[in-house]
């Protein structure tokens, strides 16, 4: 098991928060880095945003840093996840297209409901 896996397991298994995973997959990369060798991830800096607004007072934000992004399904709270297939969100579906993080600009998924719940998922560099 690599480095990086061995992080993304604790992450997984909840011995670490989302903040410390992302400072010890960046000390990965800059060690990485400066022994000659090329980062894991290069174009993965950023963050994933899911920000839901809803009329009745419910708000949620979900910082994803871009590193942990396969992850997103086991990190997001549930009741996130709830509120997204609410509206017609499939999660996977949205990671699944989110294969080249340089080329992203803008909204991935903005919505405001007639009830006045709002859902914006985008990255943030």
């Amino acid at each position: 098991m690599s480095k990086t896996e061995k992080i993304l397991q604790m992450l997984a298994d909840g011995k670490i928060n989302v903040e410390q995973a992302d400072k010890l997959l960046s000390a990965i990369d800059n060690t990485a880095g400066s022994k000659g060798q090329k980062p894991a991830s290069t174009n993965q800096n950023g963050k994933l945003i899911i920000d839901i607004q809803s009329a009745d007072g419910d708000d949620v934000k979900v910082n994803v840093p871009l590193k942990l992004i396969g992850l997103v399904d086991s990190i997001i709270p549930k009741a996130v996840s709830s509120d997204l297939a609410k509206e017609g969100i499939d999660i996977a579906k949205v990671l699944s297209g989110l294969s080249d993080f340089e080329d992203m600009d803008g909204d991935l998924v903005n919505i405001n409901s007639a009830n006045g719940d709002t859902v914006r998922i985008f990255v943030q560099k």
